[in-house]
Order: structure tokens, then sequence, then C-alpha cells
């Protein structure tokens, strides 16, 4: 009885242990890789200075067109020096830049 009690105590021991690594590991980073589907994109912040056009047309109100436009922009002109700089990027208007601002970094 005693050695079918303390079996059974190392079993609940050894699943309590693998939930708490289980829930305790660590977020898997996706920085290098592909970027993450549209939905989770809008909890991140974008920086202007290092995404690629797919990200960028990701954000609202960007389209391909547009985010070609802001890569060849940085490649003319080197990285944004603050997120403001965006608007003198073809196809970003002022009205455009205001649904983008809370989105995207210059860093």
């Amino acid at each position: 009885m005693a050695k079918k009690l303390s079996l059974i105590f190392l079993a609940l021991f050894f699943a309590g242990l693998l939930a708490y690594l289980w829930v305790r590991a660590p977020f898997k980073d996706t920085a290098g890789t592909r970027p993450p589907g549209r939905a989770i994109l809008s909890y991140y912040l974008i920086n202007i200075n290092t995404a690629g056009a797919e990200e960028l047309d990701s954000l609202p109100n960007i389209g391909k067109k547009t985010a070609q436009n802001i890569l060849a922009y940085r490649t003319g002109h080197g990285k944004f020096a603050t997120i403001e700089e965006l608007k003198k990027v073809k196809g970003v208007s002022e009205k455009t830049f205001l649904k983008l601002k809370e989105r995207i970094s210059a860093e």
C-alpha cells in the first residue's frame, strides 16, 4: 500500500513539474523568421527601419506599392530618424500617418 501511494505521489509530482515547465517555457521570438500573421501583427510595433515589404504591407492603408516606396526611400535616404519622416514617402499622407503612428517605431 505504501509503495503504491509513493508511486502515485511520484507520478503526480512529475505531472506537476511538466505542467510548470510547459507554462514557464519562453515565448518563441519570431525575429529573423517570417513575420507573424496579420492578426498577430496588430499587437507589435513595426520598426520602419528594419521591416520588410510584407510587414509594411500589413499596416493600415499601406499596400504593396507604398511598402515598396518606403523601402526605396529608406534605401536612398538611410534610416528614418523619426516616424514623422515617413510622411515624406510618396503614398503616405497625413491621414495615413495618423492611422499608422501608434503601430510603428523608428529605432
